[in-house]
């Protein structure tokens, strides 16, 4: 497993190119995974890509 988490973190994306990315692949849904020590860091961490996400201009169906 060590590997996959080399490659995907489960950290969330901060490129602000992130809304050209998911503009461009159109997917139908999207799942936030994150990987966390305790509740306040995903609390955190969940924050943190909302922001990314609405300043990108992604404006999902539910929060």
């Amino acid at each position: 497993m060590g590997h996959i988490f080399q490659i995907d973190t489960h950290r969330p994306f901060l490129s602000p190119r992130i809304g050209e990315i998911l503009r461009r692949v159109e997917p139908e849904y999207l799942t936030i995974e994150l990987i966390s020590r305790n509740q306040q860091e995903h609390e955190a961490m969940l924050r943190q890509q909302r922001q990314v996400l609405q300043a990108a201009g992604v404006k999902p169906a539910k929060w």
